[in-house]
């Protein structure tokens, strides 16, 4: 744990920091890779953590939007 731990707070950070891809899109996951190793266990927990980005961004659009309109009436 502690060295999945370490690779995604740095590759975090690496993400964070790149200024040319919106929410690090790329460079936390080939961080992360670089890291830890390309087994199929690590691309596949960064595959599902990008994903639950992507639904945690869509879910809370779509709550923005229903409140925005609700208060719009």
């Amino acid at each position: 744990w502690a060295e999945a731990s370490g690779a995604f707070l740095v590759s975090w950070g690496a993400g964070f920091y790149a200024l040319f891809a919106p929410q690090g899109v790329g460079v936390s996951e080939v961080g992360f890779l670089a890291i830890v190793g390309w087994g199929t266990d690590a691309v596949l927990l960064v595959a599902g953590f990008r994903l639950l980005l992507l639904a945690r961004d869509l879910v809370l659009t779509g709550v923005g939007e229903a409140l925005a309109r609700r208060s719009a009436r």
